[in-house]
């Protein structure tokens, strides 16, 4: 590597360090909350497979409520245009991020 752990970090989060709030999170701390070393492996997969599956059904949501194809997938006094300016995730965007999760739900399931 070129650059240390911590050097990394600081880039990484440089960006918010501008916000007086929340209080920027330290390297220690990112270091301790990022220890999964006293975590049993087959726990941290069925975490990470739990967290993917959320997310995908948060992603499934959204595509039926806020991007919808189509005047019949909502009610149209909440319907938004995929062409939107103000809608901050577009249809294809949260595809792309199901198909993350659907990918990463499926390594893990060859882990474990």
């Amino acid at each position: 590597m070129f650059t240390s752990h911590q050097t990394r970090f600081e880039k990484r989060f440089e960006s918010f360090a501008m916000l007086p709030q929340p209080q920027p999170l330290s390297f220690e701390d990112y270091m301790r909350g990022s220890d999964f070393s006293a975590v049993r492996s087959e726990d941290l997969v069925q975490s990470a497979g739990d967290c993917f599956r959320s997310c995908k059904a948060v992603i499934e949501r959204l595509l039926q409520v806020v991007v919808a194809e189509t005047d019949e997938d909502i009610d149209i006094t909440k319907k938004r245009r995929n062409d939107d300016l103000y809608i901050s995730v577009r249809r294809e965007e949260a595809m792309a991020l199901t198909k993350v999760c659907v990918a990463n739900s499926l390594f893990l399931h060859k882990l474990s």
